[in-house]
């Protein structure tokens, strides 16, 4: 909602892209998408759990790290047609989700299997990752052709997917 609130005023205040629409954009990205999600997943675990706290801190680490070296890519590089690497707000949406999950999991069906934070963590890196490399996204804003059409709708299979995640996850 906070990144589709920021464009807003980037548009009003200027018709062609600048600093308000690329810099404090991506800084207010960085915020939301980088160290919030960061700062959870490196928090994800009690002190006592030691491998377990130590390894979800560096993982925290690396994703600040890939968000912020993304953004910064995205500034540098502006695309109207590609995105590189997975957008931070999808990366973001995939640290939050991953959260609810795991307090789901530790509070509602009580699970204290080390398999279910090495998974999670596997995909956080997995997640992070993505955000770094240079595969192709295509943007929304251009005409397609038949690769875009088809990376647009995995992209959408991947997000109709989410929302059929059991509703009492979302709703824990």
């Amino acid at each position: 909602i906070f990144d589709f609130a920021d464009g807003i005023p980037a548009r009003l205040a200027q018709k062609k892209p600048g600093f308000f629409g690329t810099v404090v954009d991506s800084i207010a990205d960085t915020f939301s998408f980088g160290f919030a999600p960061a700062v959870m997943i490196a928090f994800s675990f009690p002190i006592a759990l030691e491998p377990l706290s130590i390894t979800s801190i560096f993982v925290g680490i690396y994703w600040a790290f890939c968000t912020v070296f993304r953004l910064v890519r995205f500034v540098k590089a502006p695309s109207k047609k590609w995105f590189k690497g997975v957008p931070s707000t999808g990366a973001g949406c995939a640290a939050a989700l991953y959260i609810i999950i795991k307090l789901y999991l530790e509070k509602e069906v009580h699970s204290t299997s080390i398999i279910s934070p090495i998974i999670g963590l596997s995909f956080m890196i997995l997640t992070a990752t993505l955000m770094i490399v240079t595969f192709k996204y295509p943007t929304t804003k251009l005409r397609k052709n038949f690769l875009e059409i088809f990376l647009l709708g995995l992209s959408a299979v991947v997000i109709l997917s989410l929302a059929f995640v059991p509703l009492q996850y979302i709703i824990y």
